[in-house]
Parts: structure tokens; sequence; C-alpha cells
């Protein structure tokens, strides 16, 4: 085992667009969404050991909720260790020693940066993140196709936050192909690479269980969007998600801050991301980003300006 800690980033993840395209027998729907990830996101780190432990800080060690198994009186001054094995972190280090991967008992620290509840995939980017870092870190790891297999059975989202690169999913969001963006063939004035699409997360903080939103739903949806190989993030964010309608009935604060957002000087296109509530903005510039990030701020809105990685 590696002597030293060893950390990994849990980006945020973004739908720009969500389809569904029907309902499977045994009630799961399918979909078709552009996923995107974000230089912003959460952090796991292990270090050595004399048995295993979970401590979750941040801005949002607090407002974990049951899901993540996280006593209410959690502070990001007073971390709570040694959580319950509901946790997807311990989850994922149950599954990755169940699967052969040979790993001595770790202290796990998680920062958690990304809203609980958010639509922003942070439990499943999480649970990515820590079986990316024990893969790492392990003594014996295990096979990618071993890795990708755990990931599946941790939860929907999760093999797509393994690979935490733009991809399309499909499916019940199982089947999970690469996509380039078109803003990413564009090459800046040097001929370096490309510049990285600048995008605003926004949430009202109001949590809203996908659970909810799939049950709520009451329409069948657009289908799939076809071929979207040519098309840059705002192209695709403009296709649309179909279960904004559903999540702006349960939580009415969506569709006032979709309008805050296009509100905004440089704001290309608003948003809302997966299930909700958290939204997004693509932007012209960095600095129009920035300066959007800082109203909402002020209006007293969790914001994050970042860009898509």
């Amino acid at each position: 085992m590696t002597a030293t800690t060893i950390t990994e980033m849990a980006p945020a993840k973004v739908n720009l667009y969500l389809r569904i395209c029907g309902r499977r027998d045994d009630g799961y729907h399918l979909l078709d969404s552009a996923v995107i990830f974000t230089a912003f996101g959460d952090q796991i780190s292990l270090t050595p050991a004399t048995t295993d432990s979970l401590t979750i800080t941040g801005a949002f060690a607090s407002t974990l909720n049951d899901e993540y198994a996280v006593d209410s009186d959690t502070s990001n001054s007073n971390p709570t260790p040694n959580l319950p094995t509901q946790n997807l972190c311990m989850r994922a280090l149950t599954a990755f020693r169940d699967a052969g991967g040979n790993i001595a008992p770790i202290a796990i620290t998680l920062d958690k940066q990304i809203p609980v509840g958010a639509g922003l995939g942070g439990g499943s980017a999480d649970a990515a993140a820590m079986l990316r870092a024990l893969n790492a870190y392990a003594d014996k790891p295990v096979t990618a196709t071993t890795l990708e297999a755990i990931a599946a059975r941790l939860g929907a989202d999760v093999p797509a936050c393994l690979r935490a690169h733009t991809l399309r999913m499909t499916g019940i969001g199982d089947q999970i192909t690469a996509l380039t963006l078109a803003d990413d063939k564009i090459s800046d004035a040097d001929n370096a690479a490309a510049m990285p699409v600048s995008i605003l997360l926004a949430n009202p903080l109001i949590p809203l269980a996908t659970k909810d939103v799939f049950t709520h739903l009451d329409n069948n949806g657009h289908g799939s969007a076809g071929d979207i190989s040519q098309l840059a993030a705002p192209a695709l964010a403009r296709i649309g998600n179909d279960l904004a309608d559903t999540a702006i009935r349960l939580v009415p604060e969506i569709a006032s801050l979709l309008r805050l957002l296009q509100q905004q000087r440089g704001c290309q296109i608003a948003a809302m991301s997966g299930s909700g509530a958290s939204c997004f903005a693509l932007f012209d510039t960095a600095t129009a980003c920035h300066h959007a990030e800082a109203i909402l701020r002020k209006s007293g809105i969790w914001a994050k300006a970042t860009h898509i990685i």
C-alpha cells in the first residue's frame, strides 16, 4: 500500500439535455442524455489507518441526507467519522474488497462541496471517485472491467461518473458512449487546445429526489435526440430536459432560478440538470460567468462558476 495520502476528484455531473425515450416493463425509464463533467466537485482522500473510517467535511457535510447516513449534527468543524456502511463511499469499499481488491484499513475523507440532492451526481461522483482512488491505492487492484461492474451495482449514474468525461448515456443510463463537444473541436488563436466552456452551476438549496420526479412524471418525453455528434454545448442544452416541467411543479423556485440565469450578461443558454433542482448556464466568457456567480450569491443563491473538463 501507498504510505501517503492519495486524493481523487469527484467532478460534478451535468446533463446538458435529457430526453425520455420510453419505459420498460420493470418501470425503469429509457433515457437519452449528453453528460459533461466540471472542474468543480467533491474530493476523496485516502490515508493509511488501523481501521476503516469515513470523515465528511466541506460546505455540505451537514446537509447530507439519509442516503449518505450522516448524523444531522455534523458540521464543518465537527466532522463525523466511522459512518455506517450504507454510505456510498463505504459501500464502494466493501464492494471493492468483495470483488478481489486487496487494500488494508484506510481513513477516508470526503470533502463535500456539491449540494446534496441537487441533480449534479454528487453521491454517484463520490462513489466513482472512491473506486478510482481504491484501485490506485490497493496492494492488489482489480481490472477495469471489474471496476465498471462494481460501479454499475452501486448506482445507475456511477458508471458514467467513473469515466468522468463527456459522454452520451442511453438505455436506463447503462449504455455509455464517448462524446466530443463541437466546442472542443475549435482551437484558439494560438492553435492550442480549445478554450474550456464556462459554465455556472446554481441551486436553490431545495433537495429534490430523483424518485419523486419520476413518480410524478406525466409525459412520455420527446424520444431520442438523434445525431448529436456535431453539436456544441449550447446546442445540446437547447434540446431540452423532459423532466423540467415536473421538477418545476415540485419545486417552483427552479423556474425563478432559470429566469435569473437567463438574464445574466453573456448567458448563452440556461437549463436544469438531470432531475433538478440544480440549473446551469453556459457563458460566452469566464469573466461573464464569474460576474454572474457574484450576482447570484448576493441574491442568496448557491452558485459556482467553473468550466467543462
